[in-house]
C-alpha cells in the first residue's frame, strides 16, 4: 500500500472503497482506520445478514472486534432489507 498522509483538517467527509470481492478493500479500510479517525461502514448487500459468512468475505470476529464496522450482521436472512431501510 502506498504511503497515506493527510492533515485532519483536510480529510474528506467520506472515503469510498469500491471493487470486487477479494480485491483488498478491507485491508485498505483497516489501514485507514489505523491512521485516521474514521468509522467503517459496510455497504455490501450480503454482509448485512447474520450467519451468511461463507461467500461474503465478511471480516472475521477478531477483525470486527478491533475494527468495528457498521451494517454487518444486522438482520436474519429471513428479514427484508431495502434501500429505504439502509438509508434509515
Amino acid at each position: 500500500m502506498s504511503k497515506i498522509t493527510a492533515h485532519p483538517e483536510v480529510l474528506p467527509l467520506a472515503i469510498l472503497l469500491m471493487g470486487p470481492t477479494a480485491s483488498g478493500k478491507t485491508a485498505v479500510a483497516l489501514e485507514l482506520s489505523r491512521r485516521f479517525p474514521v468509522e467503517l461502514i459496510s455497504v455490501d448487500s450480503a454482509q448485512v445478514f447474520r450467519d451468511m459468512n461463507i461467500g461474503t468475505a465478511k471480516p472475521d470476529a477478531a477483525t470486527l472486534a478491533e475494527f468495528p464496522h457498521h451494517l454487518i450482521d444486522l438482520i436474519s436472512p429471513q428479514e427484508a432489507y431495502s434501500a429505504a431501510r439502509f438509508r434509515a
